[in-house]
């Protein structure tokens, strides 16, 4: 069932979305009496994100609107007020959110954000008082029961690298140098990050992150 949305500022705060197809190794489950399950959807802009339909009543929810109505988030995560730091690798949910808009803008779905920060999370979490344990119990992403970690190759395995690259303690992160291109920086990194991450598809995530970045306090790398 379609039902229209009142008017919003942003598309992904649309009540209402159009269903379109299953997500892979999603199940329904329960939640405040009524099944739900994640799937694909249509926002009214035309983007094809995450979005929760409802069997009760044959509707699709927008996420964003869903967690809202859930009790999840209070308010637009854009305003709201942000938690207290535990630390420099413990950013609150809205810190990281921010922070992947500012970065990747459109390029990243709602799917792929919360894949970046449920694993994120789930990795580097200071415990139970922290801000990222907060976001892991909190997250509404099912992994799947072999997964531990994003999938390789994916736009969330990339935002995932990019969280670590940002937020989890390191005394020398690496940074493009003056006059560097994107080509030699990958290069660099590829081999300087080799023990941070073995894994060679992860580490191209990591370098790939890095080269969009640059150093604050000289910006004429060549983008060659």
């Amino acid at each position: 069932m379609k039902k229209k949305n009142p008017m919003h500022e942003d598309p992904l705060d649309a009540i209402y979305v159009e269903y379109m197809r299953p997500m892979q190794d999603e199940e329904p489950f329960m939640m405040g009496g009524s099944k739900y399950e994640f799937v694909r959807a249509r926002y009214p802009d035309g983007r094809m994100d995450i979005g929760v339909y409802s069997q009760r009543g044959d509707v699709t929810y927008g996420y964003r609107h869903w967690r809202q109505m859930m009790g999840i988030e209070k308010s637009n995560p854009r305003s709201s007020r942000k938690n207290p730091r535990h630390g420099n690798d413990d950013p609150s949910r809205e810190e990281m959110i921010e922070h992947i808009r500012k970065v990747y803008g459109r390029e990243a779905d709602e799917f792929d954000i919360e894949e970046a920060i449920y694993w994120f999370a789930n990795h580097y979490h200071g415990g139970q008082s922290s801000n990222l344990y907060s976001a892991l119990s909190t997250s509404e992403f099912r992994p799947g029961r072999m997964s531990n970690g994003p999938e390789e190759g994916s736009m969330g395995e990339m935002i995932y690298a990019d969280l670590v690259d940002t937020f989890s303690p390191k005394k020398n992160p690496l940074k493009r140098r003056k006059g560097e291109s994107v080509r030699d920086f990958t290069s660099r990194c590829m081999s300087e990050e080799k023990s941070s991450f073995p894994k060679t598809k992860q580490r191209i995530a990591v370098c790939l992150s890095k080269s969009r970045k640059r150093n604050p306090v000289y910006d004429t790398g060549s983008d060659e």
